[in-house]
């Protein structure tokens, strides 16, 4: 089956969502005779093409319709306190661009259908008060219908739930939601120089530059925050960036928003770095300040003038401290905090920020990918190798990267964004090389040291030579054991501690596999499963010293360990068979340890705790299965895989992972899910061949990649048409909300994406 089916599919079910019914259509018909003759052709063309019907006649389209009419257009119950403008938030949120991306995208659909084009204030009005009353109301519904559920099947939304939402002016809290947020203040500090006009004028543009390049990946709204950036003073720059709607002071609103600060802060602290107008004597200061708008002029006049001693020279207040904490921001702070006095006997905290955990929470330095920064293949990179090693005999650098390491030699922030690009370009020993001048002057960095540990444990998978693999493990292992003996309180070290022992036992597996299961006093079966639980034991950990106890990342290592473990147990063969393809879970293994899991930390009522059974599905009200592939998707999927990681190289992986986790665990699949996994694959496919000319690979979660764009881009497209081979073409008839049949369902749950996705390094 074609790699476009699924986008087909998905082509099939966003015209029946702008057209629920035949009914529906021909209201559309009838509704402005002067549109709809433009459009009705269009829209025969358009299914035409798309081979939804026969012949381009309206009879077969309104038989289309007939046979394929949405049963359910009600909203359901437990959505009923929704509002167009929480819908469009959401949309937006999954979408992750800003509004006016989504406009674009929105009127080339309108163009393919013929319709009229949508206007943001059309949306805007429809936020402010919802009404279907005018015919160009009902076509932007029908065009968002449209375009949701083509991108987005598993949500649901069709034309005739649009309409029902209530029709009412936006609640004052909402109103008033753009009083309250983040403000992030840039500020250029003299410290003994002369502060120019062009440095200001640089960080103004740069930090325009920033709000783009965040953009194009995550920042939701480019032209409203853009709107937000303000001038105070004569050296700093302010940017407000809104909470989401809900009530006051409330930390888990201020996610995104506390987000994007990080992200523009680190962009902007290493970009100044790399400026012509950074020295010891001028310094960016960036302070985060979240809460009411108002209450930032009390803050940030006494906060712009506070001197840091050491950088990052990032700051942030004690509300926007405690929203990073809760959105689980992939940031350290030095500890305790620092007394600030703001006048009139005011004194508050302010946390002043140690690094970004930059790899791989934060995005690449733009200018550092470029070839004069540094090297992009073989012949450039042996020049800079050299150079690297023995400085003494090229006085001029032909690399700015390694100008700017001589010009601010302890600036672990410049050097571990450098060793970031290094990783990614597989040139490991040189990014070790940069990282022992970091130990120098900072022994205990953690992530200088966690890179370190990922270097070894890289190097350790590629060895060909058991001695050679098992010496860099070792060494892995050692790094670990350092970090866990100063560090006890940071999830990203004991899940990167817990790795060195999954991936060696993945190592071992491969060995095993290879010689048909001839086990020998070093490579064994107890080998594996002691690795596994040790592996499980310092994941474990992880999750327990999260801010809130349950981080996404150590959960679903725990999950993928947990599963390994108990395949291996009932599956004595897998420890001969070399084929990973022909790897099945007929045990339903991944449904008990979703459900043991979710059970144990409250997500569903029903006890599967202490030792579910192969029956444990059968149990499960269809409620319940809604329910915790909700979870899934919310709790575990979104936050960890959409919105946490910013680098371009981890996002592909991180989409197949997504999906990895939707197949292998939802105990039952809908039509819409299913479709959604399929576009996410393309997509995964698209954002890696993107990273082409960028000469960066692709990271996962686990440390046996990278890999190249390419062969990773060949790898989605396979896993694409084995999804598709595993789904009868019938199946994709069905309504999205509608469940697979019990026997398309049994033959997708024995079947695990996670499983292939080790076939990458055979």
């Amino acid at each position: 089956m074609s790699k476009h089916t699924g986008l087909r599919k998905n082509i099939r079910a966003a015209l029946l969502a702008a057209f629920p019914s035949k009914e529906s259509f021909e209201e559309f018909e009838h509704d402005d005779r002067n549109i709809s003759a433009v459009a009705v052709p269009h829209i025969l063309q358009y299914a035409y093409v798309n081979g939804l019907i026969q012949r381009k006649k309206r009879e077969d389209l309104l038989n289309f319709f007939t046979r394929r009419q949405h049963k359910d257009t009600a909203i359901p119950s437990e959505d009923l306190d929704l509002t167009f403008d929480k819908v469009m938030e959401d949309v937006l949120h999954l979408y992750g661009k800003s509004m006016n991306s989504l406009l674009t995208l929105l009127n080339k659909d309108a163009d393919a259908l013929g319709m009229p084009h949508v206007q943001g204030s059309m949306l805007a009005r429809l936020k402010q008060q919802f009404s279907d009353k005018t015919v160009k109301k009902r076509i932007a519904l029908r065009l968002l219908a449209f375009w949701i559920t083509k991108h987005y099947p598993q949500l649901g939304w069709n034309y005739e739930r649009l309409r029902s939402l209530p029709h009412s002016v936006l609640p004052a809290i909402q109103q008033k939601q753009e009083q309250e947020g983040v403000v992030v203040s840039f500020t250029v500090q003299g410290r003994g120089a002369i502060i120019e006009t062009e440095s200001i004028q640089w960080m103004k543009a740069e930090l325009e530059n920033c709000l783009k390049d965040l953009h194009a990946q995550k920042l939701r709204d480019y032209h409203a925050a853009r709107r937000n950036i303000a001038s105070i003073g004569v050296a700093s720059v302010t940017l407000k960036l809104p909470k989401k709607t809900g009530p006051s002071g409330e930390p888990k609103l201020y996610t995104h928003a506390i987000r994007d600060s990080l992200a523009l802060a680190h962009q902007m602290a290493a970009r100044w770095l790399l400026s012509e107008y950074s020295n010891t004597r001028k310094v960016l200061l960036v302070v985060i300040f979240a809460g009411q708008y108002s209450e930032a002029n009390i803050f940030l006049p006494v906060l712009q003038d506070f001197h840091l001693t050491t950088e990052p020279h990032v700051l942030l207040t004690s509300f926007a401290y405690q929203c990073a904490r809760v959105a689980d921001m992939k940031v350290k702070f030095n500890s305790p905090p620092q007394r600030v006095e703001l006048g009139r006997e005011l004194i508050t905290n302010v946390w002043m920020l140690d690094y970004f955990w930059s790899h791989p929470y934060f995005d690449f330095i733009p200018v550092l990918l470029k070839e004069e920064m540094l090297p992009t293949h073989s012949q450039s990179y042996r020049q800079f190798r050299e150079e690297l090693r023995f400085p003494g005999k090229y006085p001029q650098e032909s690399y700015q990267a390694i100008r700017a390491i001589r010009k601010v030699p302890q600036n672990t922030l410049l050097l571990m964004e450098i060793v970031k690009v290094l990783m990614a370009r597989q040139m490991f020993h040189e990014a070790n090389a940069i990282l022992a001048d970091i130990f120098i002057t900072h022994p205990q960095h953690l992530l200088a040291r966690v890179s370190r540990l990922y270097i070894y444990v890289h190097l350790a998978m590629e060895q060909k030579d058991f001695s050679s693999s098992e010496l860099m493990f070792e060494r892995a292992l050692a790094e670990g054991a350092y970090l866990t003996g100063y560090c006890t309180d940071e999830t990203e070290v004991w899940c990167m501690y817990g790795l060195v022992y999954f991936e060696r036992a993945l190592k071992y597996w491969a060995i095993l596999r290879k010689s048909q299961g001839k086990e020998n006093r070093k490579v064994n079966r107890g080998k594996i499963f002691e690795f596994l639980e040790l592996a499980e034991e310092k994941f474990s950990k992880g999750m327990l010293v999260s801010p809130m106890t349950k981080d996404n990342r150590a959960i679903f290592l725990l999950l993928y360990n947990s599963c390994l473990q108990e395949l291996l147990e009932h599956n004595e063969e897998f420890l001969s068979q070399l084929d990973f393809l022909n790897f099945e879970d007929p045990h339903n293994v991944y449904t008990n340890v979703i459900l043991r899991y979710l059970s144990l930390i409250g997500w569903v009522r029903e006890n599967f705790s202490q030792s579910p059974d192969a029956d444990s599905m059968t149990r499960l009200s269809e409620k319940t299965y809604r329910e915790i592939v909700k979870l899934i998707v919310s709790e575990l999927g979104t936050k960890m895989f959409q919105h946490a990681v910013l680098l371009r190289s981890y996002i592909p992986n991180n989409q197949y992972s997504y999906c990895c986790l939707l197949w292998d665990f939802a105990p039952k699949l809908t039509i819409g899910l299913g479709k959604y996994i399929l576009t996410t694959l393309q997509e995964a496919r698209d954002n890696a061949l993107a990273l082409t000319n960028e000469h960066i690979n692709i990271f996962a979660l686990a440390p046996q990649f990278p890999v190249n764009p390419e062969k990773f881009a060949h790898f989605m497209e396979y896993v694409m048409e084995r999804v598709n081979a595993l789904i009868p073409a019938y199946e994709w008839q069905k309504d999205d909300e509608e469940f697979f049949d019990d026997e398309t369902q049994a033959t997708i749950s024995r079947v695990k994406l996670g499983l292939l996705y080790h076939s990458m390094e055979s």
